[in-house]
This record gives structure tokens, C-alpha cells and sequence, in this order.
């Protein structure tokens, strides 16, 4: 199946959401004023799927947060991401993400999928192998370009070729994860060290001192 070179705007609850739901091509598509997460995997056992080349702008957050699926508390599309990843073994490349106010792009992994389809699932997400993360871009975000919560793969993974800038914090916002690299990538913020559980190669920061200088 493909979703391909669709404009969505001003969507009031995401903007291409996949529930249980494998192997689907998500490319060139616009996303444009839509609150909450935009591109989503939603129940955390999704697998199989490309998101390349889609543009998202101005992700804004949701005025009420619905309840989680099976789950106590609430969603978090009032800290919205572009981009809203649940599951790793899929593929993201060439996407953009611009405006978001809150992240470009979350990688929120929970120990069990969940929603209807959970029993369904047999692998956990917070463990599986990161397909694939290459060349994907995040910029002008109110918090981080990229934030990873909950994520201990079985052996190393790496977000490659991503690059970052014009944030009001910092790049990256790394938390309870583990064997994670990035690597080959463009910051516009240098990283504290021993601030964030990933492992930096071949990371240039170029420092914006605003655009008259």
C-alpha cells in the first residue's frame, strides 16, 4: 500500500497515523498546521514501513490529550512530534521536520505494544533493531530536534546522516536508553559531554550566531 504526495492541513488530531498495520510506503507527503502527532506509529507493533521524503511544518500542540489505548494516563500529543515513532524496524529517510512546537522527532518506546492488536504482537518494542534512521532533518523546533525515551536494543543501533538547528534548547534529548550512536550528522549546538546515553561519531557542530553574523 502507499500513501503518496498528499497535502494535510490544519488537522485538529494527526496527520498519517498507522494502527497494526505493516509494509505501507508513506512518501512525498506535505503536512502543514495539524495538531498533535503528525506521522505516527501508534500501537508500537507496526514493522515493515518507509517514511521518506514527507515534509512536516508546524506540528502544533492538542488543545485536550485523549486517553492511551489500554493504557492509564493520557496520550502526548500535547508535547507533540513531527514525526512519532513507536516501533524502530522501520524505515525513515530523507524526511523533514520544521515548526514543531514541541520535538521533530520521538522515539517513545514502550516494553509491550499496546491498543486492540497487542496480543498480536510477539516482539517488544523498547528491545528491537533500528531498521533504519538516514539523512532525515529537524529544525526551528520550540524543544529538541530529536528526543529518545525508553530505548535498550540488544546490541548497537545508529541514527545516521541527521542534522539539526535553529532549536530554542538543545539538539538532542536522550533519556533511559542505551547502545545508541549518531553518527555522520550536523549539530548547530555543541552536546555537554557525558549529557546524553549516545555515542557521537563523526559529529560537526556548526555554531549559529544568528543571521547577521
Amino acid at each position: 500500500s502507499i500513501v503518496s504526495k498528499n497535502t494535510i492541513r490544519k488537522s485538529k488530531q494527526r496527520c498519517v497515523v498507522l494502527h497494526a498495520t505493516n509494509h505501507v510506503l508513506i512518501e512525498g507527503n506535505v503536512a502543514y498546521d495539524n495538531a498533535g502527532h503528525c506521522f505516527a506509529l501508534e500501537g508500537g507493533m507496526e514493522h515493515g514501513n518507509v517514511f521518506e521524503y514527507n515534509l512536516g511544518a508546524y506540528t502544533r500542540k492538542v488543545g485536550t490529550t485523549m486517553p492511551q489505548m489500554g493504557v492509564s494516563g493520557k496520550e502526548t500529543d500535547d508535547t507533540p512530534a513531527t514525526f512519532w515513532i513507536t516501533n524502530p524496524f522501520n524505515k525513515w529517510s530523507g524526511n523533514v521536520a520544521t515548526g514543531s512546537e514541541s520535538y521533530g522527532f520521538w522515539v517513545q518506546l514502550r516494553k509491550a505494544s499496546r491498543g486492540p492488536h497487542a496480543s498480536e504482537a510477539s516482539a517488544k518494542p523498547d528491545e528491537t533493531v533500528l531498521e533504519l534512521f538516514q539523512d532525515n532533518v529537524a529544525h526551528s523546533v520550540k524543544r529538541a530536534e530529536m528526543k529518545v525515551t525508553g530505548y535498550h536494543p540488544m546490541r548497537h543501533q545508529s541514527f545516521v546522516g541527521f542534522r539539526a538547528y535553529l532549536n530554542e534548547n538543545g539538539p538532542l534529548e536522550i533519556s533511559n536508553s542505551e547502545n545508541l550512536s549518531l553518527v555522520n550528522s550536523i549539530l548547530d549546538k555543541p552536546l555537554k559531554k557525558g549529557s546524553y546515553a549516545i555515542e557521537l561519531k563523526n559529529v560537526t557542530v556548526v555554531e549559529h550566531r544568528g543571521w547577521n553574523n
